[in-house]
């Protein structure tokens, strides 16, 4: 009897994790931040700005909820993209 506690407690814990790491969506304009901040770390200084980064694709999972972003280059040569959660 004793035995079965621990296992239904992992399993108990196990089950109420994604609820628990269950993170906040970013929305279009945080995303276009990140993806900018991404661009800046990496020393790509053209794509730094927001303004030089165009949504192009809200990625969904069959509900409402956006699962990611993807930015384009307004000119052309490169993407990036960016997760809904934070």
């Amino acid at each position: 009897m004793l035995k079965s506690i621990p296992k239904t407690l992992i399993l108990a814990m196990c089950a109420a994790a994604p609820v628990i790491a269950n993170g906040a969506t970013r929305s279009p304009e945080e995303a276009k931040d990140v993806a900018a901040e991404f661009f800046k770390a990496e020393h790509i200084s053209r794509l730094a700005n927001k303004d030089a980064l165009s949504l192009v694709h809200v990625v969904n999972n069959g509900s409402l909820n956006p699962v990611s972003y993807v930015f384009n280059a307004n000119d052309g040569k490169g993407f990036v993209i960016v997760s809904s959660e934070t």
